[in-house]
């Protein structure tokens, strides 16, 4: 495993010693499970695994093929999940501690077979955010794992049959995350030099061969099915537009917040000639430097969390040079306590593009019992009809609890090809800079839009929506069919006929200039979704001339 001088190896066979750190990795885990909570953008995945389950497609909105999630491996499995009658949410928060546990599980029999502390394991379990993105519904977890255990293999891989096994592991990381390609790449370079170095190839090439097996029939399905082998978040995020200061701000909060991990990076740079420390350094490196590349993300910790284990491993092999035992054992509880109180409150504050996500979300006005409840009264009224709406930061979960018949993510445009598409106008926050206007959204027919977990949205005069028990909204486009129907349904919403002719009763007394402004917004919000020829002939003859096309 390594050829440092195991000094530690006193410390960890000590049996309370032993027992300590299995207790502390226990609390943590425990804390892990109370923290536990679902990230908006997880409802996601659900919605398109839940419409999977039904027989419905891989889709967001049925019958609309745009592949809005970057995650396959957990969307299908929740899927399988769905269709075995369990719960979806359930279902990916035991997902993703099943995951936390398999990588602290991984650490801890790293450190055992080498007669170490398990200070990586401790280390881990002490970070606020790895506890946190432990849960959260999101694939941050399980992508941990995936690449921990890949490289982790690859260090005993010296036959073809643990090549394949580490090519079936990157595979399964590069399913989970795309970007998990990098890392595979990575040690399958570093298994390519050792084959020809060793004259090996057959090993190289067992490493590859899962790729051909599980990878490449997805990319295969992806572009078949979506249009595209790149999920549209690539192009929402605007991947392709490097951003590097932003994200080494990214990174470098990060590692000023979690101190013990710049030792542990100077402890992987030192010990970079051994082979296993200089995979772990290569792929640690080359990955915050993608994640700086990228911009980072918006929520803090979340894109670095993948490499935590590495560093963490690089620590415990310096502290296991330290002597006397017990003294490493205390550097690596005092590692783990400085771990605990990490200041990432302070952190977050020094870049306003970058949140602590789980913090957002006990908002009481964005919890999840707040969200299922909205969701329930949105299903009341909504499902069945033919009602499109769109949702905006932290409402993928309304889309998700109230069943809503066509949603568009307008604010990203995640689950959206033509937002996603849209030219980057100017950088903004990670992830959240392909703006839509007003009239986009009424170009599309989005009739709908709910002002829920958002202090304000935009809004005009006539276009309150009351849903009941206190589901507040906007109409974008005023479908009068559908406005009936959902007032049918115990919904109140404005009669825009009414308003209008109370306008046309005082068009006299306008000028020209002001009815054309108002002609225009109103084929918007009404005309081009409700065929009324009797009150658009009377704009047509007081504007007729600057709507010749129409106007007819």
């Amino acid at each position: 495993m390594s050829d440092l001088p195991d000094r530690s190896a006193g410390a960890a066979t000590n049996p309370r010693m032993r027992w300590l750190f299995l207790l502390l990795l226990g609390l943590g885990f425990a804390d892990a499970v109370r923290r536990a909570w679902l990230c908006d953008d997880a409802f996601i995945s659900f919605r398109y695994a839940e419409h999977l389950a039904a027989g419905q497609g891989l889709v967001f909105n049925v019958g609309e093929r745009v592949q809005g999630f970057t995650n396959p491996l957990l969307t299908l499995t929740l899927a399988g999940l769905r269709v075995l009658g369990l719960p979806m949410e359930g279902s990916a928060l035991a997902l993703g501690l099943a995951a936390f546990a398999g990588t602290l599980t991984l650490l801890y029999l790293h450190a055992t077979r080498a007669g170490r502390l398990p200070v990586a394991a401790l280390g881990l379990v002490a970070m606020q955010h790895a506890r946190d993105f432990a849960t959260s519904g999101l694939e941050t977890s399980l992508f941990v794992f995936f690449v921990l255990a890949c490289v982790l293999r690859a260090e005993r891989a010296s036959s073809p049959k643990r090549a394949f096994a580490v090519g079936v592991l990157g595979s399964l990381a590069a399913l989970t995350r795309p970007d998990g390609l990098l890392v595979y790449g990575l040690v399958g370079l570093f298994a390519l030099a050792r084959g020809v170095r060793e004259r090996r190839l057959r090993t190289a090439a067992a490493m590859a061969l899962p790729a051909l097996m599980l990878l490449v029939p997805w990319l295969i399905f992806a572009q078949l099915y979506y249009g595209d082998v790149l999920p549209n978040t690539f192009y929402a995020k605007s991947a392709a537009h490097p951003w590097f200061l932003q994200g080494l701000r990214y990174v470098g909060l990060f590692l000023l917040a979690y101190a013990p991990l710049l030792v542990a990076l100077v402890a992987l740079l030192r010990g970079w000639r051994r082979a296993p420390t200089r995979l772990w350094l290569v792929v640690t490196v080359v990955w915050l430097f993608y994640v700086s590349w990228v911009g980072g993300d918006f929520m803090f910790a979340r894109f670095c969390l993948p490499v935590v284990p590495l560093l963490l491993l690089g620590l415990e092999q310096a502290l296991s040079r330290i002597h006397p035992p017990r003294k490493a054992a205390l550097v690596g509880l005092l590692a783990a306590c400085l771990m605990l109180i990490a200041p990432v409150e302070w952190a977050v504050d020094q870049d306003p593009n970058v949140a602590d996500e789980r913090e957002f979300y006990r908002s009481s006005i964005c919890d999840l019992a707040t969200s299922r409840q909205t969701g329930a009264v949105l299903r009341r009224v909504l499902e069945g009809t033919r009602a499109r709406v769109a949702i905006v930061g932290s409402q993928a979960r309304i889309a998700y609890y109230g069943r809503l018949p066509y949603a568009l993510e307008a604010v990203t445009g995640l689950t959206d090809r033509e937002i996603a598409h849209h030219p980057l106008a100017r950088r903004g926050r990670v992830g959240h800079e392909k703006r839509v206007t007003r009239r986009y959204l009424e170009h599309r027919s989005m009739n709908l839009i709910f002002d829920y977990c958002q202090e304000s949205l935009p809004s005009r005069s006539y276009d309150a929506v009351d849903l009941g028990d206190g589901v507040m909204g906007h109409v974008y486009a005023y479908d009068a069919a559908l406005m009936q129907s959902l007032r049918g349904r115990g919904a109140r919403i404005a009669s825009f006929e009414d308003y209008l002719d109370a306008y046309l009763a005082q068009m006299a007394e306008k000028s020209d200039e002001q009815v054309t402004r108002d002609y225009a917004e109103f084929r918007d919000y009404y005309f081009s979704h409700t065929r009324d020829p009797a009150r658009e002939a009377l704009f047509c003859a007081r504007v007729g001339a600057s709507f010749s096309e129409i106007c007819r």
